[in-house]
């Protein structure tokens, strides 16, 4: 969690970007497809994703439609 925003590996769901402010109803605000997110880390203005099938994914902080800032994968890039 970050502020208002929680950030959710979600497997093959990729990043889910979830706005928390009203806990009763939250809201998801964006999502960043990877091959498969197995875990976040938040450092600063970027997301670090353990991708399962490709490795490290590193995207940098916009809340409303996270985007790859660059990656370092096996099979290519990935594209948000």
């Amino acid at each position: 969690m970050k502020g208002n925003y929680a950030y959710v590996a979600d497997h093959w769901g990729g990043l889910v970007v979830i706005d928390v402010s009203d806990p009763v109803n939250p809201v998801k605000i964006g999502n960043c497809r990877v091959a498969d997110a197995m875990e976040v880390a938040i450092a600063g203005n970027y997301e670090y994703i353990v991708d399962g099938s490709n490795g490290l994914v590193i995207i940098i902080e916009k809340t409303e439609s996270p985007r790859t800032e660059r990656a370092r994968e096996r099979k290519g890039h990935v594209i948000c």
